[in-house]
This record gives structure tokens, C-alpha cells and sequence, in this order.
């Protein structure tokens, strides 16, 4: 397994930050997104990307903290069949534009 970092997967604009890996499928890559979203108002995006890495998560973990508010979710999106990583993240954004509603202008 390879630890990419955190990326931001934009998709019908409204920016996703995901943790990406790459992982070993009988030789070839699999790449996989995954996202941990809470609804944290006026939180800035640069302390929730710091948020995705591992200390954070474990301490809140160890503190019994696993879900410490309301509207948590969880996406997890794997990318079988492509080599490059960031072709990997363009067709991880064109199959989550299906799945992902446009925000509405108020």
C-alpha cells in the first residue's frame, strides 16, 4: 500500500478532500479514496485536510471519539484498471459527478 496524501476530488463544484492509496491488485494498481465528512461549520478546509491524517484519527479513536457529531459519512471509492495516478482521480471525479448532486445556488 502507497499513502498518497490528501487530495481534493471536485466534482459539480463542490470540493471533496480525500485521503488517497494506492494498493497492490495482483500486479496492478487499485486506487482508493476515502473521505471521512462532518458537517463542520466554519471550519477552514485547510484544518479538515489536516484532520484526515492518521494521529487525528487515532487519538479520537483511543478518546472513544469515533463519531463526534451529527451528519458523519463515509465514501470510499476504488479505481481498478488505471496506472497514473492522476487519471485515477479524473475518473474517480467523472463516476462520483453521477452520484453527487450539484449544489443549488440560494
Amino acid at each position: 500500500m502507497r499513502d498518497t496524501g490528501v487530495k481534493t476530488l471536485t466534482v459539480n463544484n463542490f470540493k471533496l478532500p480525500v485521503r488517497a492509496y494506492v494498493f497492490d491488485d495482483q500486479g496492478e494498481p487499485m486506487h482508493v479514496y476515502f473521505c471521512l465528512w462532518q458537517e463542520l461549520t466554519g471550519v477552514k478546509e485547510s484544518d479538515y485536510k489536516k484532520s484526515l491524517t492518521r494521529s487525528p484519527r487515532l487519538a479520537s479513536v483511543a478518546l472513544g471519539n469515533r463519531s463526534s457529531g451529527i451528519g458523519l459519512q463515509i465514501l470510499e471509492i476504488a479505481v481498478w484498471g488505471i496506472k497514473d495516478d492522476q487519471e485515477s482521480q479524473k475518473a474517480a471525479e467523472r463516476e462520483l459527478r453521477q452520484l453527487i448532486e450539484p449544489k443549488k445556488r440560494s
